[in-house]
């Protein structure tokens, strides 16, 4: 069940990110390309600034590193995968 709840926390955190850059953009008339370009940029820097700091969090609360770097990479593909 752990791993479930980092894969939701990643993929609920994209799908906002994501959704409020579509709108966003679209409502100031951006073109298909800038949209689509808005949303790789941001796919690759909010991913690794939350997987980062997921990974920061859980290394002050002394989690095993290999259950640390799991759950950021978890974090990261998961956002990725639904941005």
């Amino acid at each position: 069940m752990a791993n479930l709840a980092r894969f939701t926390f990643g993929t609920t955190s994209a799908i906002v990110t994501s959704a409020g850059l579509i709108v966003g953009l679209h409502a100031a008339g951006a073109t298909r390309a800038t949209i689509v370009s808005g949303l790789l940029v941001i796919a690759v820097a909010d991913n690794l600034s939350d997987s980062l700091s997921m990974h920061m969090y859980q290394e002050s609360e002394h989690t095993e590193a290999r259950a640390a770097f799991r759950a950021t990479v978890t974090n990261f593909v998961a956002r990725l995968a639904v941005a």
